[in-house]
């Protein structure tokens, strides 16, 4: 019995120890086996020099720590080789409100912690004085170097206050740079969660070297609580740093600086090499309704020759909440703040998420960046629907890029800005001096959240092999030509010849018009040809569009009169062809012109006929008002031979929109702010003839037709228009289908705010239609209020080519005499004009003063002009021959009269007598100033300084309390 009871002991005991024993310990050296209830207290024994040499540490429960598990480097009484830490099965290291962190390596070197991926790390500290992992240098200088972190699932309290799920920094704090280098470190395959950063390294001034961050999975896709709320990763002085194939999936916050911006991930400080390779950044979100900053990547170092390698990267759905005034505080997929010689090549950028408003970027370029980038063989796909947008925005000038080529910008909104808007390809590639290669084409991702390319992408094949970067973002090796983006894609062979379904993006021109040409459905697979084929007649035949071989965007060029468009695929020996595209050139000719002609200055009539359309008269062959309309057009007096143009136009006005007055859509207020832009679509070719503005103070209203969401001008129009209501003629010719704006570039015209009205305003033949308003060209469109321009005339149809009808001025009969005698008088005194011709029938006229006759007396007060017009009424062989020109009258002003003191006197021989003189002065005229104080410019040419003691003045003047006296003498 008491044999029984002694074992009933031994096994409750045993238990006992069991349950409370979850951390046990391992060694070579000193106590070779130890069991405690935490990880504290098994790393303090560690410290204690109870465990030495190689040691593991096995977790084999949940633990509890209330107070940090720190251990210390293997220094003083802690001896030890290596320190191996791991789990025995899914437990839990809980940190009971612990004001720091979980776990701490300090000054502590070739740690192992690897969770297995059962390990979690918690703390349930509620204030941002808490984190989960600190390795950290010592205050004494001694470094954390060549541990590991692995496997472990990181969970936070919130994501607004524990601090990181890793943090490398001091001893004293864990935000704050080392004391050390702590160096060759590797934080690989972690998960982390619920934290404002996810992992970061704060190094020294010296630079920590060989420092790795790899496959961690930071943040989360699909619960706000488990995102990260600030930064996924974050580098700090680091020289070569590898930060490869992690997963950001989600950072959402509310930061407001764009000096610390919000980011998936940033290097910051002094960088030199290393790479960010092969990572996945995702749903980085700002939702500060102030409007700040959000990135993929941010570039900030301090070093101007980072030569730090950014490829291979996925990144997407970036987005802030939006600023409209400047593009840097918005959702950028790449942001280069500061730092120089960034090595950016093959990323795949796909920006879809829209932001609430503002400005967003697949990549932007700080002003304030050093320059000397490489940008290659990367996709910067923005395909936002909404507020403004561009695939690349530059602050810099285009000498900050040392290489830019080969990449694909493709955007829904503005192509690029460098120095201003540049919707183009070929304008980008002017703007910058280089892109020879790149393109602007829908890349074709598999999904707007995979960034694989579809097999039937136009990129396939289009970017430059690099030996530095030889595998793509799975570490498949690339082709040579390889493909533009993170993705290498290899299609199968082509199996047929299906050519799909063509479109055009335009199918109705007036005079001309360039449209492109894509199709959908189509064969696609190695080895298959595509070539679009044109016609001028819808049976053809066919010939080759050259250099037209992308089935996604073939361009039709210029044309002139309609075409017929289809796309051709071949594979192998069989061909097959899409639909037939139709695209009408509309063109309404003018049939006949008569040019005038008259001798001298004065107006010149001009005709010309084209039966069923309506004439216009312009003074230049494209752009500007339209001068008068109708079959016959009187010109401006000229003088000499001009030439005019007319277009025949076809189409029907209609006024569109609300009116001013009686305003039954809200009230109405005056601005006086500039830029008020009115949005409307054209859906085929129109002109915007009048408007209805209302002026708070008499003024100039310059008025600018923009594309929507562009602060660049297509058209300018300028007014001196009163105080009140005003209907001002703009005569903008819009002939590409298209978005666009109106706005008031200066002047103060009024607008409705609320509008109680609903937008779009569409006129009857479906050809135009007001879509809203924005705060300024660059912001979104909104259809809260209705800005500046009301009840606006609006024609749909089509002007055709203008057609060029001389004005001709024929030399008049010339002046033999045209004078003024004498032609320079005194205030006061008269001068005669006189003219002379051999045409004995003209007769004259001068102005000013309306004067007639060939010679008039006159007494100008000031100097001016005397235009004498000669007009030939005779009925003879120069009958109607006009002449003009002028003779200039100088008036000088009458000097003061000078006056003697005194004004008569008697002297003997040989007695000095001082005579002053005053007067003769020109009223409001100086003569000479001079500052005797300073050395000046010297006198003008021609005087002299002299003494009134005699003798040359001295050149050298110095300062004299009582002044000098002296004159100056000419």
């Amino acid at each position: 019995m008491k044999r029984n009871l002694l074992l009933l002991c031994v096994l409750i005991l045993l238990s006992a120890t069991k349950i409370f024993a979850q951390v046990n310990v391992t060694a070579t050296l000193g106590s070779i086996t130890g069991t405690y209830t935490n990880l504290k207290t098994a790393f303090d024994n560690i410290n204690n020099g109870v465990h030495q040499g190689a040691i593991t540490i096995s977790i084999t429960g949940n633990t509890t720590e209330t107070a940090t598990a720190n251990l210390n480097g293997s220094t003083g009484t802690a001896y030890y080789s290596s320190v191996s830490i791991s789990t025995t099965g899914a437990w839990t290291i809980s940190g009971n409100n612990i004001a720091s962190a979980v776990i701490k390596f300090t000054g502590a070197d070739d740690v192992t912690l690897d969770g297995n991926n059962q390990l979690k790390i918690t703390n349930t500290n509620a204030t941002t004085s808490s984190t989960l992992i600190w390795v950290a240098s010592t205050s004494g200088g001694d470094p954390a170097k060549n541990n590991v972190i692995r496997n472990c699932i990181l969970v936070g309290n919130s994501n607004i206050t524990t601090y990181a799920g890793i943090s490398q920094a001091s001893e004293n704090n864990f935000k704050a740079v080392a004391d050390a280098p702590n160096s060759d470190n590797t934080y690989t395959e972690n998960t982390i969660t619920k934290t404002y950063t996810g992992i970061a390294l704060f190094g020294d001034a010296s630079l920590e070297t060989g420092n790795q961050v790899i496959k961690n999975t930071i943040g989360s896709s699909a619960t706000d609580a488990d995102k990260i709320g600030f930064r996924g990763i974050y580098f700090y002085n680091q020289d070569g740093i590898l930060v490869d194939q992690n997963q950001i999936l989600g950072v959402k916050g509310s930061n407001s600086s764009n000096y610390i911006p919000l980011a998936g991930i940033v290097a910051d400080g002094n960088i030199n090499g290393g790479k960010i390779t092969k990572n996945r950044i995702s749903n980085v979100e700002n939702t500060n309704i102030s409007g700040w900053e959000a990135d993929g990547i941010t570039l900030m170092s301090t070093n101007a020759a980072t030569s730090l390698m950014v490829n291979n990267n996925y990144i997407w759905n970036i987005v802030g909440y939006g600023w409209n005034y400047s593009a840097i505080d918005n959702g950028h997929g790449i942001a280069i703040k500061d730092g120089g010689k960034y090595l950016i090549h093959f990323n795949s950028i796909n920006l879809v998420a829209n932001q609430t408003t503002g400005i967003s970027s697949g990549i932007y370029i700080s002003y304030s960046s050093d320059g000397n980038h490489e940008i290659t063989n990367n996709i910067f796909a923005n395909q936002q629907t909404a507020n403004t947008r561009y695939a690349i925005y530059s602050d810099e000038s285009a000498s900050a890029y040392s290489i830019i080529n080969y990449n694909d910008y493709y955007c829904t909104g503005t192509l690029g800005y460098l120095a201003g808007d540049i919707t183009t390809l070929a304008a980008w590639k002017t703007a910058t001096g280089q892109d020879l290669n790149s393109a602007a084409l829908d890349p074709v991702y598999t999904a707007a959240t995979n960034l694989d390319l579809f097999p039937s992408s136009p990129l396939n094949g289009m970017g430059n092999y690099m030996a530095a970067v030889p595998t793509d973002i799975y570490g498949t090796t690339r082709n040579n030509p390889t493909d533009i983006g993170a993705h290498e894609m290899t299609p199968s062979p082509c199996s047929s010849a299906n050519g799909g379904t063509a479109t055009a993006s335009n199918t109705d021109f007036c005079a001309s018009g360039t449209a492109t040409l894509s199709a959908i459905n189509y064969s696609y697979g190695l080895g298959i040809g595509y070539q679009w084929e044109e016609a001028t007649v819808f049976a053809g035949p066919y010939t080759a569009l050259a250099g037209q071989t992308n089935p996604f965007n073939g361009s039709t060029g210029v044309i002139n009169q309609t075409h017929y468009y289809r796309l051709k695929v071949t594979c192998g020996a069989a061909t097959g062809y899409s639909n037939i595209v139709t695209i009408t050139v509309n063109n309404p000719a003018v049939a006949t012109t008569t040019p005038g002609s008259r001798c001298g200055y004065g107006p010149v009539t001009l005709g010309a006929t084209a039966p069923g359309y309506t004439l216009n008269w312009y003074s230049a062959a494209t752009g500007g008002s339209a001068l008068g309309t109708g079959n016959s057009f009187v010109t401006p007096p000229i003088g000499a031979t001009t030439n005019f143009y007319v277009a025949a136009t076809t189409g029907s006005s209609e006024h569109v929109g609300p009116l001013y007055s009686p305003a039954t859509c809200g009230t109405v207020y005056d601005s006086y702010l500039s830029d008020w832009p009115l949005r409307f679509n054209t859906y085929g070719p129109v002109t915007l003839e009048t408007a209805d503005v209302n002026m708070g103070t008499a003024g100039t209203l310059v008025v600018g037709l923009r594309l929507s969401g562009s602060n660049t001008n297509i058209d300018t129009r300028t007014f001196n228009l009163s105080a009140g209501f005003n209907t001002i003629t703009l005569n903008f010719v819009i002939s590409t289908p298209g978005q666009y704006q109106i706005t008031n570039i200066s002047g103060p015209v009024a607008r409705i705010s609320p509008f109680n009205c609903s937008y779009p305003f569409t006129s009857s033949n479906g050809n135009f239609s007001i879509v809203g308003s924005a705060v300024y060209s660059t912001s979104s469109t909104t259809t809260a209020y209705y800005n500046s321009f009301f009840n606006l005339k609006v024609t749909a149809g089509c002007e055709g080519t203008r057609t060029l009808v001389p004005a001709t001025v024929n030399a008049p009969p010339a002046f033999s005499v045209l004078s003024a005698t004498p032609a320079a008088i005194c205030a006061g005194n008269s001068s005669t004009l006189f003219v002379n011709s051999a045409n004995p029938g003209y007769t004259y006229q001068w102005q000013p003063g309306n004067l007639s006759g060939q010679s008039q007396s006159v007494t100008p007060a000031t100097t001016g002009y005397y235009v004498v017009t000669a007009t030939d009424a005779s009925a003879g062989p120069y009958n109607g021959c006009v002449n003009k020109d002028s003779v200039l009258v100088t008036v000088n002003l009458t000097p003061s009269p000078i006056t003697l003191n005194p004004n008569g006197f008697s002297t003997c021989t040989d007695i000095i007598q001082a005579i002053t003189a005053s007067g003769g002065t020109i009223p409001n005229k100086l003569v000479l100033s001079e500052n005797f104080n300073s050395a000046g410019p010297g006198l003008p040419a021609g005087w002299t300084k002299t003494s009134l003691n005699g003798g040359t003045a001295p050149d050298n003047w110095t300062l004299q309390n009582t002044g000098y006296s002296g004159n100056y003498q000419q």
